[in-house]
């Protein structure tokens, strides 16, 4: 109770951030626009989808914070019935971060996550366990694999823990298909079914990213040395900056893998296949580094070390190791040994209890669309258009300001929140501005809403209103600006020569 006490002080004070807004504006879209996005935007369906009643409702984006808390409300409350842990190690793993922060106040795919992982963990032991002692499971294969085609959809960071879950499901089929009642075997089929098209689904929907989206299309040699470079993103981007804990970090993950490899050889072939994939992405594909990216490979551990408890210790489990040793005192259930997969998450959980983080939309905004909302709510009439640089950072103040007008600053008409394709045109730039003026005769200055990350500057104005008169209204000074994303407001005077 009080971990999602505190999660809930935390979600209130959030303030969403492009990501954020941008799955949101994507899910008032219709379902086809949605699904045909996805191939600018480089993510699954799945979440603007969860998101699509709410936001047709008509109400607000606040309602954001509430549908991420109460899905990661749901898993916790999940992993303390279900998981095999003690109740310390249950309490850590409440209070770290990625459950107190990350997936609660920050409402992205990655809360979905954990929800649909835990109860695929509570499955494992019955699907595993099919091929050596087969029985009325037909059911948990049909969970499974509507359980295997939601997180194929989840993220692409994902896709290599599905197709080693798939793989499990399917070798226990068929080991144990001619034992099996008829009945089970078509659940078994139906299930398999379910999570191949699933997967297929969220195949078809990023491919296309690969050379349409702007993250996805810088995989060339360069590229991925870098992101080769930064695979320690996973440990940064967790909160994990100190050398020295990184290196005791990379320890205990081997000797995990150690312990795995001696006691439950199929949890550690599923840890490292789904670790070793999502370090794939991160070096050719897509780099880690944003927090809630780069704390997946703990739900991994989580579900490797869940399934190891269950498997050797749980009823299932021991009815597994009865049928392979044909030996009933093998039961093993009472063993000291029980208590190390649950010690072994305490000490990750430990790398992870950052306080800090969950204060930090108290200490300061998270990414300034707010405050720079505020300051043209303030200061500028809603009567005012603004012309602004169509990228998903300018789209995303819309939301900030319902009651104003914004326009593409490429050809003057209303701004849709979408992917921009192409982006600005250097050339024609300077045109734009002329369209602009040429469109708004009884305007003397225009309003230009610019973007920019990490180097804090105006590229838009910078490059391409030299022949205009203009004045930077935001930011006026330091306290305005952002260390990530920031906003620039620019009023630009009409030229004095025309507008030829």
């Amino acid at each position: 109770a009080l971990s999602l006490a505190i999660s809930l002080v935390a979600t209130m004070t959030h303030e969403p951030w492009i990501d954020e807004i941008y799955a949101w504006q994507i899910s008032k879209f219709s379902v086809p626009d949605i699904f045909y996005e996805m191939r600018y935007e480089g993510h699954f369906a799945l979440w603007s989808l969860l998101l699509y009643p709410f936001s047709h409702l008509g109400l607000p984006m606040k309602v954001l914070g509430g549908i991420s808390w109460v899905i990661n409300a749901l898993a916790l409350v999940y992993f303390v019935r279900k998981a095999p842990f003690g109740v310390w190690t249950k309490t850590l793993v409440l209070f770290t971060s990625a459950f107190l922060y990350l997936n609660p106040a920050v409402a992205r795919c990655y809360v979905l996550i954990p929800a649909i992982l835990f109860p695929m963990a509570s499955l494992f032991s019955k699907i595993s366990a099919f091929a050596y002692n087969p029985g009325d499971v037909g059911n948990a294969f049909v969970s499974a694999g509507i359980l295997l085609a939601l997180i194929a959809n989840t993220h692409v960071y994902s896709e290599g823990f599905a197709l080693i879950y798939g793989a499990v499901m399917l070798s226990s089929a068929l080991r144990a298909w001619t034992r099996s009642p008829k009945a089970d075997r078509i659940k078994c089929v139906v299930g398999l079914a379910i999570g191949i098209i699933g997967a297929l689904v969220a195949v078809l929907q990023v491919a296309p990213s690969l050379t349409h989206s702007s993250v996805f299309t810088k995989n060339d040699l360069q590229f991925s040395l870098s992101n080769l470079k930064n695979l320690g993103g996973f440990f940064i981007g967790a909160g994990i900056t100190d050398r020295r804990a990184m290196v005791l970090v990379a320890a205990l993950y081997i000797l995990t893998s150690i312990y795995l490899f001696k006691k439950d050889f199929q949890s550690l072939l599923i840890l490292l296949v789904s670790n070793i994939y999502m370090a794939l992405v991160c070096v050719f594909i897509y780099g880690a580094g944003v927090p809630n990216r780069a704390v997946m490979w703990f739900y991994f551990i989580i579900f490797s070390l869940w399934i190891t408890h269950e498997r050797l210790y749980g009823q299932v489990g021991v009815q597994q190791q009865v049928a392979l040793h044909h030996d009933e005192g093998i039961l093993i259930g009472k063993s000291r040994t029980h208590a190390i997969p649950s010690v072994v998450l305490a000490l990750f959980s430990l790398f992870l209890l950052q306080p800090g983080k969950n204060v930090l939309d108290f200490k300061g905004l998270y990414s300034g669309e707010s405050r720079f909302a505020y300051f043209i709510g303030k200061n500028i009439p809603d009567t005012e258009r603004f012309f602004c640089n169509p990228n998903s950072w300018t789209c995303a103040i819309m939301e900030y300001l319902p009651g104003y007008k914004f326009y593409n600053v490429k050809d003057s008409k209303p701004l849709i929140p979408r992917a921009d394709r192409e982006g600005l045109d250097d050339e024609h730039s300077v045109q734009y501005l002329y369209d602009i003026f040429d469109n708004n005769l009884d305007k003397d200055f225009i309003y230009i809403i610019d973007s920019d990350i990490h180097n804090g500057k105006t590229n838009f104005i910078e490059r391409n209103a030299l022949p205009f008169h203009y004045e930077i209204l935001y930011p006026q000074n330091e306290e305005q600006r952002d260390y990530f994303i920031q906003y620039f407001l620019i009023r630009v005077s009409r030229p004095t020569g025309g507008t030829e």
